[in-house]
């Protein structure tokens, strides 16, 4: 957070200077800190500009969407906001147990994750955060510690025992690691899957568009349409297909990083909703992310990481956007 103040004070020394400076961010709060006038477009369109005294989220998100979004946040939890009390998820069993696991950053790092719980991984750059998710799917050796699945250790811990241990992971950069631009939506969203469309040596391929035409309006894609290019569709849309394409397996742990980045109001707001109904099914659910607001908005625990170890590990009424920055930023 203080960095990006250091941006925007640095911004406003250039417009004081006689330069002109364009800012296009999907942070609604800093384009509302930072800006003296904001465009606000719709499907390529511009919608309108509107000067710094008129402007608020709310109001923009209204302007993005053509329509009032209402409470942003699915009611995960009770009392989400500031100073409200917040029900406790019931103790479940571990799903996921991670002891003493090291890597680059990551440090002798131990904690749980239960079924249906949204647990949240935050910290400042480089503290861990980035490199966790990675760590515990295989997609980075390990320097030490072991991860057990349901009381089994994943030994040794590769992308594709993780797989069929039953975790899943959507990457950050979904452009460059998660999604196929060049291939059609039914070609990213069946690709782990497209063995189970072949039958006597031939694919089935109404059988295969049939199920990602249910799978793009479930996860609400538009346009609904397989055979279009994955690199056509929004930001947001390719994130709901990358979603798509790993759901489809019922993983028992999903492991997200930053899985909102780079996507407008809307698309933000349905993805969380698909985040929740994961983790009501009795999916464990681990969103690595550096946004305070949604983690203390979704989220049934928050784990704090500072130089790759565990600081906080907050629950119930201390999990707010203040506690969470506080904590973050202790001793920094």
């Amino acid at each position: 957070a203080h960095e990006a103040n250091r941006v925007i004070l640095l911004m406003r020394d250039i417009a004081r200077a006689g330069g002109s400076v364009i800012f296009i961010s999907h942070r609604l709060g800093e384009v509302v800190q930072a800006s003296d006038r904001v465009s606000v477009m719709q499907d390529g369109h511009l919608v309108a500009t509107l000067d710094r005294a008129s402007v608020n989220s709310a109001g923009l998100v209204r302007l993005m969407l053509g329509r009032d979004i209402g409470d942003f946040y699915p009611s995960r939890v009770n009392g989400a906001s500031e100073g409200q009390g917040r029900a406790l998820l019931p103790v479940r069993a571990p799903l996921l147990q991670v002891q003493g696991v090291s890597g680059d950053v990551v440090d002798r790092l131990s904690f749980d994750l239960r079924q249906g719980e949204i647990l949240g991984v935050t910290g400042l750059v480089a503290m861990g955060e980035e490199e966790l998710p990675q760590l515990l799917t295989g997609s980075k050796p390990l320097d030490g510690g072991v991860v057990l699945v349901e009381g089994r250790p994943l030994i040794p811990l590769t992308v594709k025992s993780a797989w069929s241990a039953g975790i899943v992971f959507v990457p950050s950069e979904r452009r460059r690691y998660g999604i196929w631009l060049s291939g059609t939506a039914q070609e990213n969203i069946t690709l782990p899957t497209v063995w189970t469309y072949f039958r006597r040596a031939r694919l089935d391929r109404r059988r295969e568009r049939k199920d990602v035409r249910n799978a793009m309006t479930d996860f609400r894609v538009h346009p609904p349409e397989p055979g279009r290019l994955l690199e056509t569709f929004s930001g947001g849309n390719q994130q709901k297909c990358l979603l798509a394409k790993w759901l489809r397996f019922e993983p028992k742990a999903l492991v997200l990083s930053e899985p909102t980045q780079g996507v407008d109001a809307g698309a933000k707001k349905e993805i969380w909703e698909i985040i929740q109904r994961v983790a009501n099914t009795g999916t464990g659910v681990m969103v690595c992310s550096a946004e305070a607001e949604q983690l203390a908005a979704m989220c049934d625990r928050v784990l704090v990481l500072r130089h790759g170890r565990q600081v906080a590990l907050l629950e119930g009424d201390e999990i707010t956007e203040h506690s969470i920055i506080e904590m973050c930023n202790r001793d920094v």
